[in-house]
Parts: structure tokens; sequence; C-alpha cells
């Protein structure tokens, strides 16, 4: 709950930015390089269930760019097909070892 809450605040700030840019895209009426990294994102949102329906400019934002841009979509859609299956079937990580962020493990 916490971290949709963050997501939430998240999506907020750039619904707001979006309303006050103005553009067809992120920061102009053309697609650009800022709108790549903020579909990888909204990908892997979307890919995961987060719901963001409620944020008007970004979804149609969103469908703008689903729409104009069929070659890019099937890319970042492909990669989402993967999240969706990772969220479904996710990988055993029992045995990593990481420096920093420890496995939690999981409550029996």
């Amino acid at each position: 709950p916490e971290g949709l809450k963050r997501v939430n605040a998240a999506l907020g700030v750039f619904e707001e930015y979006l309303s006050r840019v103005g553009k067809k895209y992120v920061v102009a009426d053309h697609v650009t390089i800022a709108d790549f990294s903020l579909i990888t994102s909204m990908t892997c949102l979307e890919g995961v269930g987060v719901p963001f329906d409620n944020f008007k400019l970004i979804t149609r934002w969103y469908e703008t760019f689903k729409s104009e841009n069929p070659a890019e979509w099937a890319i970042a859609e492909e990669a989402m097909k993967i999240i969706q299956d990772f969220e479904v079937n996710p990988p055993d990580l029992s045995k990593l070892n990481h420096p920093v962020h420890p496995v939690r493990k999981a409550k029996k």
C-alpha cells in the first residue's frame, strides 16, 4: 500500500507536468527521447497491474504513443509481456546474495 501511494504521487506529478506543458508528448508535439524513458516506466506499471486510468492526461499520452508509434510500441509491449509473466510466475531469488538489498524471505 505504501509503495502504491508513492507511485500514485509520482503519477500525480507527471499528470500535473503534462497539464502545464500542454504538448501532445512529454516535451513537444512529436515523440522525443524523453517519451521513451517514461514509456518504459509506464509499461512496467501496466505490466504489474498498477491502474493509472484516473490520470487522464497520462492515459491520453500513453495511448497516443501506442497508436502513433506502432514499431516502438511493439518493442515495449513485448517487454511488458515478460514483466507480466514475472508478476504471475516470479523467479526464485531465494539464493540471491546481493550486498545491498538482501532477499526478503517469504512469510510462511
